[in-house]
C-alpha cells in the first residue's frame, strides 16, 4: 500500500488480506518462485501501477476511512 501511495506499481504475493482489500490493483506473483517474482516485478516496472489503484490508496485507505470502518464495525457488534 506504501508504494501505491507513493505512485509505484506495488507487488506482493497472493495473500488473502491484502486480496481482499486491493483485488486487482496489484501485481501479484508466486512467492515461492524466483522466476515468478522476477517476471511480475518486470511487468509492473513496465507498466507501472494500475488504472486507479495509486488513486484508491491515497483516497479510500486513509486513517479517517479506516476509523469510520472500525467504529461501523462496533456499532454493528454492540446491537
Amino acid at each position: 500500500m506504501e508504494s501505491l501511495a507513493a505512485g509505484t506499481a506495488a507487488v506482493s504475493g497472493r495473500y488473502p488480506p491484502l486480496y481482499d482489500v486491493l483485488g486487482d490493483k496489484i501485481y501479484y506473483c508466486n512467492p515461492f518462485s524466483e522466476k515468478s517474482i522476477r517476471e511480475t516485478v518486470l511487468e509492473a516496472y513496465e507498466k507501472g501501477p494500475k488504472p486507479g489503484s495509486v488513486e484508491f490508496v491515497r483516497t479510500e485507505l486513509t486513517w479517517d476511512k479506516v476509523g469510520e470502518h472500525l467504529e461501523a464495525i462496533y456499532q454493528e457488534v454492540l446491537r
